[in-house]
């Protein structure tokens, strides 16, 4: 691992990181809360226990990052790639995942926190969510009327809903 993708701990609060590469960094406990992350590359990184708060991540690529334990409330993940991303006991409370893709996300008996999240469009298939909670999280059913098939929706917590 190159030292200069070692940020454990790291405090990035605010920082304006527009198209960075931080593919396979490690940034474990790092701070991020409203920082500018549009279109960085964050493939393979290990963001487990960041806080990412209200963080701006639109058409980021987390694709297979671990963002265990990760706090992405009120996070902007709109057109994200998350495939294959670990989100085991991660909170996204209120995020925006309009047209991001989920697709295989793994947050399976993990107390994955996604109340009110917004998932228009997102593309949910094969992502396992069993133990998530899904309570007033929405789709908008004129865009996305059904879940996907292959989506492994919670047994213990909250329903999702449609707006409308």
């Amino acid at each position: 691992m190159d030292r200069r993708r070692d940020l454990r701990g790291a405090n990035l609060a605010d920082a304006d990181l527009i198209g960075v590469n931080l593919s396979a960094a490690r940034l474990s406990r790092a701070k991020f809360p409203r920082a500018n992350l549009h279109l960085t590359n964050l493939s393979e990184a290990n963001l487990a226990g960041a806080d990412l708060r209200r963080a701006r991540l639109l058409e980021t690529n987390l694709a297979a990052t671990d963002l265990h334990d990760a706090n992405l409330s009120k996070a902007n993940l709109a057109e994200a790639n998350l495939a294959e991303a670990n989100l085991a006991e991660a909170t996204l409370a209120r995020a925006n995942l309009t047209r991001a893709n989920v697709h295989r996300v793994f947050a399976h008996r993990s107390d994955t926190d996604l109340t009110g999240a917004i998932l228009d469009k997102a593309i949910l298939d094969k992502a396992i969510l069993d133990g998530a909670n899904l309570t007033g999280t929405k789709r908008d059913p004129a865009q996305s009327p059904v879940w996907p098939n292959g989506l492994t929706l919670p047994t213990t917590h909250g329903t999702p809903q449609a707006d409308g």
